[in-house]
């Protein structure tokens, strides 16, 4: 009975230490997952601002009459 107490407290090691990666797994893809998010943020307002712009000219360069 002590063999298999032995092999099922090393499995439980051997989950436990592979759970622990998973996680730290997880946290990291998290990250980069809010960094992606983020830059794409920034490019859609960024985005966002340049047809403001453009939008701006075009109205600026039909009052001028120009096409």
């Amino acid at each position: 009975m002590s063999g298999s107490s032995h092999v099922l407290n090393d499995l439980i090691k051997v989950l436990r230490e592979r759970t622990k990666d998973l996680e730290e797994k997880i946290r990291r893809l998290e990250t980069k997952v809010k960094v992606h998010e983020d830059r794409a943020d920034e490019w859609m307002t960024l985005y966002m601002k340049l047809e403001d712009k453009y939008n701006k000219l075009k109205k600026e360069n039909k009052e001028n009459g120009c096409n």
